[in-house]
């Protein structure tokens, strides 16, 4: 497509929005305190920055934008779809037919469910707990 004599490649541009769309919603989400979704949650384990959740993430990112990129390019086949499926779709697929939870929903699975719904309350200055 062309506008004011500059090329610009329609796919490109909607696969832009909406990754724009999907980030700003993450934000949203992620900003508003009535919702549990924590976008740090990507990137970390048991409440601390993880190197191998930075890195899984940017591999899937990465992957990813390869495979749209292939697409896009009419370069795509069978063996750069089955390498994506088997590393990032495969795994998925195995926990949902097994049923293994992942570490956070069998942390929250084995708390109370009382200590689920509590508020978290700050002591007051000068209190000892």
């Amino acid at each position: 497509m062309t506008i004011f004599g500059h090329y610009f490649d329609l796919m490109a541009l909607i696969l832009a929005g909406a990754l724009l769309i999907v980030i700003y919603t993450s934000i949203s989400l992620h900003r508003n305190p009535a919702n549990h979704f924590d976008i740090l949650d990507l990137f970390m384990e048991n409440n601390h920055l993880s190197k191998a959740a930075v890195v899984m993430m940017g591999t899937f990112g990465l992957t990813t934008w390869m495979m749209i990129q292939l697409t896009l390019s009419g370069k795509m086949t069978e063996g750069y779809f089955g390498l994506y499926a088997a590393a990032w779709i495969a795994p998925v697929v195995v926990r949902l037919i097994t049923g293994s939870p992942t570490a956070a929903v069998k942390h929250d699975a084995d708390l109370p469910k009382h200590e689920l719904d509590q508020p978290v309350v700050e002591p007051k200055k000068g209190s000892v707990k």
